[in-house]
């Protein structure tokens, strides 16, 4: 039968539906693991980055660098006898530039290049004063003058890229516009483009560390900020591992213990805020394990929807809503299953992802999802349309037009068609919907056109191809109305437009003998792109149709290739989805082009 072919399409679904109350619920927190996409687990995430491209890069200090793009990773190794792979081995952080080149510190510092695939190895070199620091790599970040500034755990290292040279700074205890410590823990640039580093290894028992401020990059001078007991404005704790400027620019400072600060840049001082445990709701990092006197602020950061976000090392996180001014911990608690958040990065899409340190494992918070409700109707259904009072309408398989009210989202009103002798296996189904500007239904079934006026209740034939006797021709899959007010029709036996105001009809069918018409009579896709232009695909592995605004004749694309959606986005590219893959259209040569993943 003709109609199989659209069946197949239309598969059964369950019926979902965004409520309106979905929009005005309080947010909703839900931590999803991140899981191998191979049989190699993933080990400790130590920081995420995120290319010019938008795929995510993870620093996996068991399994090396690891590429992600939503669906599968690509893993990144050390292999010995060939010189352009991975060299680092042990990753402490990643860092991608605007020039398509992934930074990687560790036991050393590797640069990736996206466009050769090629790494390239900086190392220190005892002969060379200029080459990196001996020491392991904690933090990579470039500024905006194309600087790349590497924290070691022996100062701060500064490359020029043009000839490869690194330039050294240190602490040092007779110049107090030096770093106030070698253990670099941060690096931050805020919206004014000045430098920030903290220092301090979180881990060790010691006053050492601090915030430096970078006054002059050319000659490395520094204000030191400092944890000092007789000034209640200046930092609780010297390790200094936490440095973030929020949207709204309050620039915020985590350190050891209860070390949650926002700083006023001007003044050079800091408001503390502390835990209270009698009010837990308040803004404040997670209350200090009294045992765990290495507990630290490892992050700041804020997502997509405005949300700071404050992870410990020992002690969970907390999400701070600048709106509410409340706090939210989650601590083995409120869906998130860990008891440590290590690290944490903020991808474009406003999504959150999260390290943990103990369990080691990554956790994403999306701040836009909505649980959607969903409907069990045991109805397959082909297609659902709004009306302009609000109604939803589905077209079901074998079950007719069902109608939700606005007002009553639980009832579901089954509307039967007329009873019509055909030959079809298949009736009741109503596989499109369209309303004109009169409130009319024009219903695309199995068969033929049906229009169904909702105010009388009463459905009126229509025969969009009257000379035509193919029983295919009522088989109609989708009714769509032009930019000029004109109705398509697509059934399994051609095509066929009607200017509704002269009730004229103009039928397009395949011809074997015309190499300009219908690829195929079955076109199941329809869309009119930003010209006016008319698109029809194939389900049948004939390819694409285009109809040029005006034209009587066809341009053929893709052929041997079955169409299962077709999009223009609003630069007025078309888009056609295939059984292979997604393809872009080129105007300028009039072509197709299959979109890959770059490599």
């Amino acid at each position: 039968m003709k109609e199989k072919f659209l069946i197949t399409v239309k598969a059964a679904i369950i019926l979902l539906f965004i409520a309106n109350s979905c929009l005005a619920q309080d947010r909703q927190y839900e931590f999803n693991l991140v899981t191998s996409t191979d049989n190699t687990p993933l080990g400790k995430i130590m920081a995420i980055a995120q290319d010019s491209r938008g795929y995510l890069w993870f620093a996996d200090n068991r399994n090396g660098l690891i590429r992600y793009d939503g669906y599968k990773m690509l893993r990144f190794g050390s292999n010995l006898s060939d010189p352009n792979s991975l060299g680092v081995v042990q990753l402490q952080t990643v860092y991608a530039d605007d020039e398509d080149k992934i930074w990687v510190g560790g036991n050393g510092l590797d640069q990736y290049n996206l466009r050769t695939g090629i790494f390239t190895h900086y190392r220190n070199n005892e002969n060379d004063s200029s080459s990196l620091v001996n020491a392991g790599v904690n933090v990579i970040l470039k500024d905006r003058q194309g600087s790349i500034w590497i924290g070691t755990e022996k100062g701060l290292d500064c490359l020029d890229e043009k000839t490869g040279k690194f330039r050294h700074f240190n602490h040092d205890q007779s110049n107090p516009n030096s770093l106030s410590s070698d253990n670099i823990r941060a690096i931050y640039e805020d919206h004014r483009g000045e430098l920030w580093i903290g220092t301090g290894m979180e881990f060790f028992k010691d006053d050492d560390g601090g915030l430096n401020r970078m006054i002059d990059k050319k000659n490395g001078k520094f204000i030191r900020y400092l944890k000092d007991p007789k000034n209640p404005n200046s930092l609780v704790n010297n390790k200094v591992r936490a440095i973030f400027e929020d949207s709204r620019g309050i620039f915020w400072i985590g350190t050891g213990g209860d070390g949650l600060h926002t700083m006023d840049r001007e003044k050079g001082t800091f408001k503390r805020h502390f835990y209270n445990p009698k009010r837990p709701d308040q803004l404040s990092r997670p209350a200090v394990k009294n045992r765990d006197w290495a507990d630290h602020i490892s992050f700041i950061r804020e997502d997509g929807a405005g949300a700071i976000w404050i992870g410990t090392c020992f002690a969970g996180l907390n999400a701070y809503d600048p709106k509410t001014r409340k706090i939210t911990h989650f601590e083995s608690s409120n869906g998130f299953p860990d008891k440590s958040a290590w690290n944490a990065f903020t991808s474009r899409d406003g999504v959150l992802w999260i390290t943990s340190q103990w369990e080691e494992k990554l956790y994403r918070d999306d701040p836009f999802h909505i649980n959607i409700s969903h409907f069990k109707t045991g109805i397959a259904s082909n297609d659902f349309h709004e009306d302009n009072k609000g109604n939803i309408w589905i077209g079901g398989m074998q079950s007719g037009l069902i109608e939700r009210p606005k007002n009553n989202f639980d009832t579901f009103n089954i509307i039967h068609l007329p009873k019509i002798q055909t030959h079809h296996q298949v009736e009741n189904t109503v596989l499109s919907i369209y309303e004109d500007q009169k409130g009319l239904f024009w219903l695309g079934t199995s068969d033929g056109v049906q229009i169904y006026d909702p105010s009388t209740k009463i459905f009126t034939r229509f025969d969009q191809d009257p000379e035509n006797r193919d029983e295919g021709k009522t088989w109609v899959n989708s009714i769509n109305a032009d930019s000029r007010g004109r109705l398509w029709f697509s059934s399994a036996e051609g095509v066929t437009v009607m200017n509704p105001k002269t009730g004229v009809l103009k039928h397009f069918y395949h011809s074997a003998k015309d190499s300009n018409s219908l690829s195929e009579n079955g076109a199941i896709q329809w869309m009119e792109d930003k010209s006016g232009n008319i698109w029809l695909g194939t389900w049948n592995f004939n390819g694409l149709n285009r109809l040029g605004n005006g034209d009587s004749v066809f341009k053929h694309y893709l052929p041997e290739y079955r169409i299962n959606s077709l999009y223009t986005d609003s630069f007025g590219i078309v888009w056609a989805g295939t059984h292979i893959g997604l393809f872009r259209y080129d105007k300028s040569s009039d072509t197709f082009h299959l979109v890959t993943d770059p490599q």
